[in-house]
């Protein structure tokens, strides 16, 4: 039997069990995983969202406390708080796959309604395709950036465009292939990007002055600007709530929620500190530290440096570029059933890849990274709390996996909607665009709290609340 030619949909459960043991590609979709298929553990969970924030996509956040004006004991600081506290808001849903054996977004419509699930779907092809551009941009000038230190060619544009469709060939593979491949790259890439951050911190270690002073606050005082760089650092982590699932359904059903939590929290804390902090160390040695992080970090250290960066610029990229690509697949793929998983992806990933080039030649990649982002952690806080929420406190950690592909079942609420968590989603993302800065566009209340980044907080408390008062009234909640 030839691979590819079955869609998932059509294929029944022996016959997948039969092609997944044939080979690595993965046919599940936004299907239920089978309870004999489930054998990742906690280990991999850790692993898959350590791994994920080892490439410079990640890395490049870190030099944003130094270029706000902190100085790198307020940046160690901001960032670990930010993290910490962003880390236990992602981890609070990681039980939900397990409990229900199939992607966040489906399984969220547990608490939106089966129709109602769509607005996390949009969340994940929207956040999956902007952090995979993100990814292969990022990628792509590191080869870019080093070229043309070995070679003394010029960084052109043409150069940047080769160098991020190496990284995005690479990133689409794995996704492609899924689950398996993705959560075994990461393993590889967590031990082997750690040791050679580690050797180049060694080497640039004479040159760091932990006492850096810092210089202009962006806010205009110390605490106004630690707390936007701890709102940016919490906002990573929560960033990958709406993919954690995708990842935690090859959980067996009936393991420890604490421990799940425990290894989804631990793993994306201890991954972005260590990218984070060592960009926020190496960016105090620039000259200028509003230089752009990765050219800045390729000029302070010697070739063999520079061909260590290389592979953290293409071998980094691809776990993270994979992680999103892969499960804005499956988001898209929920819209459209019949629509396989590698279509999908491969869908995805030729619009990101375009979206690249755009930001290359036409619009200025950076600022329109940041009005996604913005954008990006509106929609998706109070999506987040409305699933913690709705786990905890609504269904009790009890779910039927069976009801979520049902018509008039259990999820269905009205009209396929749950408007209580509509109307709470819609009013927490609304309050949020209230507070928002980009280039593109600013709210009304962007200057409430002197230039603090505070729109998702915003967003996911005034989703979260409303959702419960509302369940609350409605009877759900007792």
């Amino acid at each position: 039997m030839a691979l590819g030619k079955i869609p998932d949909w059509q294929l029944d459960n022996s016959e997948q069990v039969q092609l997944v043991q044939e080979s690595t590609l993965e046919l599940h979709g936004i299907d239920v995983v089978p309870d004999n298929e489930r054998t990742s553990t906690l280990k991999d969970i850790f692993f898959v969202f350590l791994g994920s924030q080892m490439c410079f996509g990640i890395i490049v956040l870190g030099s944003l406390p130094i270029t706000l004006g902190l100085s790198f004991y307020d940046a160690l600081s901001s960032i670990s708080v930010g993290l910490f506290i962003g880390s236990i808001l992602f981890a609070l849903v990681a039980p939900l796959g397990a409990r229900t054996g199939t992607s966040g977004t489906v399984a969220s419509g547990a608490h939106f309604g089966l129709r109602g699930r769509i607005f996390g779907t949009i969340i994940a092809i929207f956040t999956g395709f902007g952090f995979f551009a993100l990814t292969v941009w990022t990628g792509g000038e590191a080869i870019a950036a080093a070229a043309a230190k070995l070679l003394g060619w010029e960084v052109s544009k043409n150069l940047l465009a080769i160098g991020a469709a190496i990284i995005g060939l690479l990133v689409i593979s794995a996704a492609i292939y899924g689950h398996k491949i993705i959560v075994a790259t990461e393993k590889f890439v967590s031990y082997a990007v750690a040791a050679v951050l580690i050797l180049i911190s060694i080497s640039l270690f004479h040159n760091f002055n932990p006492a850096y002073a810092g210089g202009e606050l962006a806010l205009g005082s110390v605490t106004a600007t630690w707390y936007l760089s701890m709102a940016i650092a919490a906002a990573l982590p929560v960033s990958y709530g709406i993919f954690l699932n995708d990842y935690t359904r090859y959980l067996p059903k009936d393991i420890s929620g604490t421990k799940t939590i425990l290894s989804a929290g631990a793993g994306i804390y201890i991954g972005c500190w260590i990218a984070l902090v060592f960009a926020a160390a190496v960016t105090t040695m620039f000259v200028d530290v509003t230089a752009p992080f990765v050219g800045g970090l390729m000029g302070m250290v010697a070739w063999w440096g520079v061909i260590l960066l290389v592979l953290v610029g293409i071998v980094g990229s691809q776990p993270q570029g994979s992680l999103c690509i892969y499960g804005a697949g499956l988001g898209l793929q929920s819209l459209f059933p019949k629509l396989s998983r590698v279509n999908s992806t491969l869908i995805l990933a030729v619009l990101g890849i375009a979206l690249v080039f755009i930001g290359i030649y036409i619009v200025d990649m950076v600022n329109m990274i940041i009005a996604f982002l913005a954008i990006d952690q509106c929609a998706l806080a109070p999506w987040l709390a409305i699933n913690i929420i709705g786990y905890r406190f609504v269904n009790k950690a009890k779910y039927s996996s069976e009801a979520l592909f049902e018509n008039q079942g259990k999820y269905w609420f009205s009209a396929g909607f749950n408007l209580n968590a509509v109307f709470a989603w819609i009013s927490g993302f609304i309050t949020g665009l209230m507070f928002i800065h980009t280039e593109f566009y600013s709210g009304p209340l962007t200057n409430l709290f002197g230039g603090v980044s505070l729109e998702w907080v915003f967003a996911g408390v005034v989703g979260g609340l409303i959702y419960y008062i509302l369940e609350k009234i409605s009877g759900r909640i007792r």
